[in-house]
């Protein structure tokens, strides 16, 4: 009996130990909670057209906005936008970044008459992105004003007259007309409206040049009546308000006397180039100053390998002095020069596409010289040219009705070009006083 109620234990405990072995041998089935997230790919935002400005478009405003369909993110993740723009397809760069609108519009102006290019890249934030294709415009050319923007401005009729930009904004000085040499300033803040200063305190004045130069407005050489020349600087210091000061005397400098020479700030100099004497005898020397003090024949050669010359033209452009056209005495010329170091100069061309001419404008306006009328023994001039780089020129077809002229003055100022004054010998009492605006 005992023996049976051993073995009757026995047999419970190796049943027990059985269990216990099989549910150690039980798989562990896991929860699906217990999984790692499935990965999924980010995609890139969907493909999206360009609207405006159309591809290969022409006469394009120099402001123009831009406008595309919007992309949808296949993920739903906010899409932005970079906007990219440049002259020809290898220079595209982006020049607007995370927009949120399919629409741009240019805060800078584009350069006329130039072919540009341009897309727009749409961004998920994630790292992925997708590009338009690439369009192409040209841009408008110089509007052309049918008529003067003022016939008759509240100044007299004149020529030999200078117009500078100086402390934001344009400043007329002295000229000649048929009642003889003037000794007026005027200004304008917009180039259309002048104001006449009170008691200038500057001689009458012709064929002198005017540089605005370290807070300065400085007059230099000219004419102060028939026969005779001139080589004072009259300084006009701002004061703050950017009138004259009439107290400012005059002063002489070392060069000789001149008139319709050429003046300009190069290198933070000024600098003085060419004109003709007091006995009509036509100069081709240099000169410099850092102060409009001391001043320096500039160059080893000096006087320069151009030819004397008066009523010749000279502009900064591309980091050079150029010196164009005007006449020696004998030759009218459209030759152009120009210099790097106001020492060494290289003539670009000989002879330039437009007819050689003295008397002429010009300026330089949307990265180009732009070139005015003038004269030679035969005709007055009523023609514009431009040249991208000084060598090259186009003539610019005027439509509108323009009194051709000789010895107006031609400034860039507020984006825009703005032609002042000048004469017409064909009509000896014919000066102007006419603004004509181009932009």
């Amino acid at each position: 009996m005992k023996k049976t109620r051993y073995l009757g234990l026995l047999l419970v405990l190796f049943v027990l130990i059985s269990c216990k072995k099989n549910d150690d041998d039980v798989v562990q089935v896991p929860d699906a909670t217990d999984e790692p997230d499935a990965q999924v790919e980010n995609r890139a935002p969907g493909a999206f057209t360009l609207l405006e400005v159309k591809d290969e478009d022409t006469a394009v405003s120099l402001l123009p906005t831009f406008r595309w369909n919007t992309s949808t993110d296949p993920d739903g993740d906010k899409v932005r936008y970079d906007f990219l723009l440049g002259q020809g397809q290898g220079k595209i760069e982006s020049i607007a970044h995370d927009l949120n609108t399919a629409t741009y519009t240019l805060n800078d102006r584009l350069s006329l008459s130039s072919e540009y290019f341009w897309k727009v890249t749409a961004k998920d934030g994630k790292g992925k992105e997708e590009s338009s294709n690439v369009f192409s415009f040209v841009t408008r050319m110089l509007n052309n004003p049918l008529s003067a923007t003022i016939s008759e401005a509240n100044f007299a009729p004149r020529m030999l007259h200078t117009v500078t930009f100086f402390n934001n904004r344009l400043w007329l000085h002295c000229g000649q007309n048929e009642t003889g040499i003037l000794a007026d300033v005027w200004y304008s803040d917009d180039g259309i409206s002048w104001t006449g200063v009170d008691d200038a305190g500057v001689d009458r004045l012709r064929g002198h040049t005017s540089v605005a130069f370290r807070d300065t407005l400085w007059t230099l050489g000219g004419r102060t009546r028939i026969g005779k020349n001139t080589r004072s600087r009259y300084m006009f210091p701002t004061y703050g308000h950017g009138l004259f000061d009439p107290g400012v005397a005059p002063y002489d400098a070392p060069w000789e006397r001149r008139e319709m020479h050429t003046s300009a700030v190069f290198l933070d100099k000024v600098w003085v180039l060419g004109g003709v004497n007091a006995a009509d005898v036509p100069l081709n020397d240099v000169w410099s100053t850092a102060d409009v003090k001391g001043w320096d024949e500039s160059g080893e050669h000096n006087p320069a390998p151009w030819s004397a010359r008066f009523g010749h033209t000279s502009v900064v452009f591309d980091d050079r002095l150029w010196v164009i056209g005007g006449f020696d005495g004998t030759n009218y010329l459209n030759d152009v020069w120009y210099t790097t170091d106001g020492a060494t100069w290289t003539e670009a061309t000989p002879n330039a596409p437009f007819l050689p001419r003295v008397s002429h404008a010009a300026v330089v306006y949307d990265n180009k010289i732009w070139l005015y009328g003038g004269d030679d023994p035969s005709r007055v001039f009523g023609d514009i040219w431009y040249s991208e780089n000084g060598q090259d020129w186009t003539r610019f077809a005027l439509g509108g009705n323009y009194e051709r002229r000789v010895r107006p003055t031609l400034n860039a100022f507020n984006d825009q070009m703005v032609l002042i004054g000048g004469w017409d010998w064909d009509d000896p009492e014919k000066y102007y006083n006419d603004i004509w605006v181009f932009d």
